[in-house]
């Protein structure tokens, strides 16, 4: 899943490409953990690291898939002990990795009735912005099933995306694409063919197991106040449409 528009790879065919050119695969399964279903051996899966707190486990800890006639070949980054196969030294952090092992068993307990649940939330959403007539567009994959469960990467006509995290405190929405430290903007939006003023409008919204359509409604709510009062704004002679609203109670 890439971390940025949530877009799916397609895994069993990344193996089969993979295994018939004789190469390694490697895949980061942090965002697909607990979202789709995984299964190293069909996927032809040689490593995969996953990590826990994208399930709701605890923080700190995760986890490295090595396939066993893989394990001779990999090399530690941590030595002096064997422990772990002589992979990695260290003295095993066993809560954490009890409470990841429990977070993976409850994500798969549930896996068949949540994702599709979530897939609901996004749909909602979307459904929302287009009845109150808020001008967006999906980035990435343009049919949800080709996205992680639950979770959008979009892009609001009029909106400051990097000042969103200050407008709505109480909603954890992510913008975090659109300019770094160098101001060279987003990788995997520039790839996409977005510039970095472009990127500034898009959000990233991943609804999860505590959220529900009332949730859905107050985000869309918020955000079309947001809208409206930077458009008001943006009529005063002098003033950006950009400029920073007054939040209203909802």
């Amino acid at each position: 899943v890439n971390n940025e528009v949530h877009g799916l790879l397609d895994l069993q065919r990344a193996g089969e490409i993979c295994a018939a050119k004789g190469a390694l695969f490697h895949t980061d399964a942090a965002q697909a953990l607990g979202a789709v279903p995984l299964n190293v051996r069909r996927m032809r899966i040689g490593l995969m690291s996953l990590s826990a707190h994208k399930i709701y486990g605890p923080k700190g800890v995760g986890a490295l898939y090595v396939a066993r006639e893989l394990q001779p070949l990999v090399r530690p980054l941590i030595v002096g002990g064997g422990q772990q196969r002589n992979l990695r030294a260290g003295t095993l952090p066993t809560a954490l990795i009890v409470g990841m092992g429990k977070a993976c068993e409850r994500a798969r307990s549930v896996l068949d009735s949540e994702a599709p649940r979530l897939v609901r939330l996004a749909q909602r959403f979307l459904q929302l912005l287009s009845n109150l007539d808020i001008d967006y567009r999906l980035i990435g994959p343009s049919r949800l099933e080709q996205r992680r469960p639950g979770s959008l990467c979009i892009s609001i006509e009029g909106l400051d995306g990097t000042k969103l995290c200050e407008w709505m405190p109480d909603v954890a929405i992510s913008q975090g694409s659109a300019c770094n430290s160098q101001g060279v903007g987003s990788h995997v939006l520039r790839a996409l063919g977005l510039s970095v003023a472009e990127a500034r409008s898009v959000i990233r919204i991943a609804f999860g197991k505590f959220n529900n359509e009332s949730d859905v409604s107050y985000v869309v709510e918020r955000l079309a106040i947001i809208l409206e009062q930077g458009r008001r704004a943006g009529q005063h002679k002098g003033t950006k449409s950009s400029a920073e609203p007054q939040l209203l109670a909802v």
